[in-house]
């Protein structure tokens, strides 16, 4: 008996139930997984070509708008939420985006967003492409002041 067949039997005797959708009980190095593409062959993991170009979609309207924008805590959003795929990067090139959202006085009205922000919305736009970040990739030594000598 195959282990996916032992896993079928097993899970209604759980109290569980298959969702016959999205189940897979053939093993796979490669799958969609809460939004992300896990690739266990290479330990990689990549954002959908979907989520990449409604990203770049958002992007663009805003650039096309001068960078004058409404909702904008959307785009963060959509960067953390992409965060798993982008690295520790995400973090660095969103700050001026977040200290607009705590500065702004309205989220509902338009408003030009600072120079730092235009400067991580042009950052995304030509670096954002989805290719993935490490899996099994190296922590960073902790302790360091100064990057260049760690």
């Amino acid at each position: 008996m195959k282990m996916s067949s032992v896993v079928c039997k097993d899970i209604p005797l759980s109290g569980f139930i298959a969702n016959e959708e999205k189940r897979q009980w053939v093993p796979s190095q490669v799958g969609e997984l809460l939004g992300f593409i896990l690739d266990l062959q290479h330990g990689i993991f990549h954002v959908p070509a979907r989520r990449v170009e409604a990203h770049n979609k958002m992007i663009d309207t805003i650039i096309d708008k001068h960078f004058i924008v409404s909702a904008f805590p959307c785009l963060s959003g959509s960067l953390v939420s992409v965060g798993l795929a982008l690295g520790p990067v995400v973090h660095l090139w969103t700050q001026g985006i977040y200290r607009d959202i705590c500065q702004a006085n309205y989220w509902d009205k338009p408003f030009l967003v600072s120079l730092d922000t235009q400067s991580e919305l042009l950052f995304w736009r030509d670096n954002f492409d989805g290719s993935g970040y490490l899996i099994w990739s190296p922590s960073p030594q902790s302790g360091c002041v100064n990057l260049l000598i760690c």
